[in-house]
């Protein structure tokens, strides 16, 4: 058979072999298989096979069945075996199942039908379906089992059967319905109406092809109508030979050829079938492309509809088509020629022009845009097209700036990096808000630049509705991993916003380790503000009563800062209290500098203080006690020394003060009652013997008798102190001894006396053991705490 073209496609024939059968009836059905070069004929009720080359008939007594009325061959036969075929023959009302292999049919198993007669009969793998007189029915070769379909009316209808897939069979139903029925008996497509008589079927992804007397009908199983009706005059038979289709009649044989799938696809969306296309596109079997050539052009349309559906401002359907077609966003991006994005558009210009045309209208714009927006932003949150990402960030921000949604942008900059082109954003944002400005640019790793706009923002008083407040740059600059714009920023918060500087100062030094940026130390913040005195006096008032630092530094350079203040202003009382609380409660503020910065003035209590803390008492209480007549003050300061021997001092300096300063009798006589209530409530902390030394001879025993009696107690409450102590030091020398003894005294048996170093025996008395069980001549050992076995090291305690 030749083919040639000129305006339709013809065939031309000639007659290569013919052979008669010598049969009565004539030919039924036949079956070519080219893999064993056989041919099975059926005819005259007995099924021949034939070499396919030279149509001679095989001359074996086994090649050849009788009684045959119809046979199948398994389109899915179980074996792996190429060079076998799986055959049914229905004899005799059986259904018989042989394998043909070497030119012979033997015979696997028989299955035994109802009374009713099969009329047509299709296989596939462990089952067979079978078109009775009366009904349709599922046969399981393998179990023997059957189910029954459904019923039909006897004589009536033409019985079809046709295998269509795995395990699923295409049936003529009820109502002249084509029926998709699966192995277990259930439909699970929805049936194809034929409508007319049908005669025969067949299948060829994704269309189902029926012959009925005047035409045939071509079905869709992607949405089960009819496609195409074509006529044909005395139509006998269609089927699908290899991928070729042909239909033939009494007097033609006609090849029916589809359209290219991709042309099909073309003329629905031309014709705004959109879907449509997309189930024909998704369902359509291409035998010339691989699967990564098809998966391409199945995006390629997918991204065409969603264009289409574009420009019909059906947004919705648009994006999930640009999705799913995984389009190249800067394809989409390029619709907007606003956008300034520099990439050659896949989209024909023809397209790309009528798009714009509708971005013309302000309404379709506004929509337009919002889809952009959506569509971006699932491209950013799902990490799609990695390599447009500058291009989807910088036209996601320009598009919030065209529908002036800068809140949400704000929100978007503060939850997701972004690695747009500052270049062209930034002009744009700088109209609308500096501070959605300075965020792009910190998004963007500019820390530097972002302070720049943010402090000019602030400097030059400009209105923005967006400004979160100064607690933004506080944070902002007190986790700033860039040192650098941290301390070119610091010392302009420090002279504008003086408060808000040494807070961000104090945050930058309280950074927990478990934050990535840098901690400031106190020192380095304590040197920076030198130039700022009154920042620096604050701020070293929080390092040392807030923060406790006990630098002896901050300590000093804190009592200076607060001398100088008190000394140009006495009266400030506020002040004056914290000079005097550091003064009376650090350990580690230098005094003689201070005295230095305060012997000169007229702050005297606090000079009294220093003295005190200097150990120079007499000097101090000169001035409590003569001049300030602070005597609760001496007293604190006296009783304040943890020091017993320096609280005794303290206290004995005082009586002296009290008892030899000369002044009128009124003054002495207040000084004398001071001293014996001093006498009377701190006794016990003097030293009595001393103290009758200095006593005035004027007074009697009375006046000395609490002192005497708090003396004794100390002195016998001592005495007991000691006398415990001994007591229990006697106690441990005891208990040393009495381990002593028990280890000295231990007991052990020893089966073998041998020295485990030499591995000689020991003959003499004298051997040493080690805490471990180890066991050596005296000679042998190297030292008392090492065994010289294990090198074990052993710590002996006294």
């Amino acid at each position: 058979m030749n083919e040639s073209t000129d305006t339709k496609l013809r065939f031309s024939s000639r007659q290569r072999i013919a052979v008669t059968l010598g049969m009565k009836k004539p030919i039924e059905n036949l079956i070519v298989s080219s893999a064993l070069e056989r041919c099975l004929v059926l005819c005259d009720q007995t099924l021949l096979v034939l070499n396919s080359n030279t149509l001679q008939t095989v001359s074996s007594n086994q090649s050849r069945l009788k009684g045959v009325s119809l046979f199948c061959l398994n389109e899915n036969p179980k074996s792996n075996d190429p060079f076998e075929l799986e055959v049914c023959a229905v004899r005799k009302k059986k259904f018989s199942l042989y394998i043909f292999k070497n030119d012979q049919f033997n015979l696997k198993k028989e299955l035994s039908p109802t009374n009713s007669i099969p009329t047509a009969v299709a296989m596939d793998g462990n089952f067979l379906c079978a078109g009775m007189t009366t009904h349709y029915a599922i046969y399981n070769t393998e179990t023997g089992g059957s189910q029954v379909i459904f019923g039909k009316e006897s004589g009536k209808e033409n019985s079809i059967v046709k295998r269509v897939g795995n395990e699923e069979f295409l049936v003529m139903g009820p109502g002249r319905l084509g029926v998709f029925v699966q192995a277990s008996g259930a439909s699970e497509r929805p049936p194809l109406p034929w409508q007319d008589d049908v005669l025969s079927t067949c299948y060829s992804h994704p269309f189902v092809l029926a012959l009925t007397p005047k035409s045939v009908l071509v079905f869709s199983i992607t949405d089960y109508q009819l496609k195409e009706k074509l006529p044909i005059f005395n139509g006998k038979g269609v089927g699908n030979f290899d991928g070729i289709i042909l239909a033939f009649s009494k007097r033609a044989v006609l090849q029916l050829s589809s359209i290219p799938w991709d042309k099909q696809v073309k003329a629905l969306i031309d014709n705004e079938r959109f879907e449509e296309a997309i189930d024909f596109a998704k369902n359509s079997y291409h035998s010339k492309l691989s699967k990564e050539q098809f998966d391409s052009e199945l995006r390629r349309i997918l991204v065409e509809v969603a264009f289409k559906h574009f420009i019909n401002s059906d947004f919705d359907r648009a994006k999930d088509l640009f999705i799913e077609g995984a389009a190249d966003a800067r394809d989409v991006i390029s619709i907007f020629p606003n956008l300034d994005i520099a990439h050659k558009s896949s989209f024909s210009t023809e397209d790309l022009r009528s798009a714009r045309r509708a971005l013309g209208s302000c309404d379709f714009l506004s929509q337009a845009l919002v889809f952009l927006k959506d569509y971006l932003l699932h491209l950013k949150q799902h990490c799609i097209d990695s390599g447009a990402k500058q291009s989807i960030d910088t036209a996601l921000i320009l598009v919030f700036v065209q529908l002036d949604d800068l809140t949400s942008l704000v929100k978007l900059l503060n939850n997701s990096k972004f690695v747009a082109d500052t270049s062209k954003c930034i002009p744009f944002l700088e109209r609308k808000s500096k501070y959605v400005s300075g965020l792009l640019y910190w998004n963007a790793g500019y820390e530097n630049e972002a302070f720049d706009i943010w402090m000019q923002n602030i400097l030059d008083e400009y209105t923005d509705l967006l400004w979160p407040g100064f607690e933004f740059l506080v944070e902002k600059l007190s986790y700033i991993n860039d040192m650098s714009v941290f301390w070119k920023n610091i010392g302009t918060f420090l002279k504008n916003m003086p408060e808000t500087g040494l807070c961000i100062l104090k945050s930058r030094c309280e950074i927990s380790d478990l934050i990535e940026a840098p901690k400031l130390s106190l020192e380095t913040a304590v040197d920076f503000l030198q130039q700022y005195p009154s920042l620096l006096l604050d701020f070293l008032e929080y390092v040392v009563f807030e923060k406790k630092s006990q630098t002896e530094k901050f300590h000093t350079q804190l009592g200076l800062l607060l001398a100088d203040t008190l000394i140009k202003d006495e009266n400030n009382g506020i002040v004056k209290e914290k000079f005097l609380n550091l003064l009376k409660n650090s350990k580690v503020i230098k005094h003689k500098v201070i005295l230095g910065r305060i012997e000169c003035t007229t702050l005297n209590i606090e000079k009294a203080i220093v003295y005190s803390r200097l150990n120079d008492f007499e000097k101090s209480f000169k001035i409590l006690v003569t001049q300030l007549s602070q005597h609760d003050l001496a007293i604190s300061l006296c009783i304040s020394t943890d020091d017993k021997k320096s609280r005794e001092n303290a206290l004995y300096e005082l009586l002296r003060t009290y008892l030899y300063t000369q002044a009128d009798n009124v003054i002495t006589d207040l000084f004398d009652k001071h001293a014996r209530n001093l006498l009377s409530q701190y006794g016990h902390e003097f030293d009595v013997f001393k103290v009758l030394e200095i006593l005035p001879s004027n007074w009697t025993l009375k006046d000395v008798q609490n002192l005497c009696v708090s003396g004794a107690r100390s002195a016998l409450s001592d005495s007991k102190k000691r006398s415990v102590e001994r007591m229990l030091l006697e106690y441990q020398i005891l208990r040393i001894n009495d381990d002593l003894a028990k280890l000295q005294s231990e007991q052990f048996n020893i089966d073998r006396l041998f020295c485990k170093v030499c591995k000689r025996q020991i003959f003499s008395s004298g051997f040493a053991r080690f805490p471990n069980g180890t066991i050596c001549h005296v000679s042998c050992m190297i030292r008392k705490n090492i065994c010289p076995v294990t090198g074990e090291v052993f710590s002996f305690k006294s």
